[in-house]
């Protein structure tokens, strides 16, 4: 069975013409798209994404909006206020 495996992988590497992301929809090599704001590229070695990881002090919160991909940091206690790290 491993070897099988293998040999799929072999044969899908050489006859796609792209990636497969997690929902199943392909993507072109050299192509990149953003989904959930994450960034996600496509080279003939397989498909990586990235995200950004941010460190802030622990009475923050960040709040993301996907629709934008932007994010905001607010207090824990009150969202409504900006926190400002020091």
């Amino acid at each position: 069975t491993q070897l099988l495996y293998l040999l799929y992988i072999l044969y899908y590497s050489f006859m796609s013409a792209g990636c497969v992301d997690e929902d199943g929809k392909e993507h072109p090599f050299g192509s990149q798209w953003v989904k959930n704001c994450v960034q996600c590229y496509c080279t003939g070695r397989g498909m990586a994404c990235c995200t950004i990881s941010i460190s802030f002090p622990e009475p923050c919160e960040m709040l993301v909006d996907k629709k934008t991909c932007s994010f905001r940091l607010v207090l824990k206690s009150d969202k409504t206020k900006k926190c400002i790290p020091a």
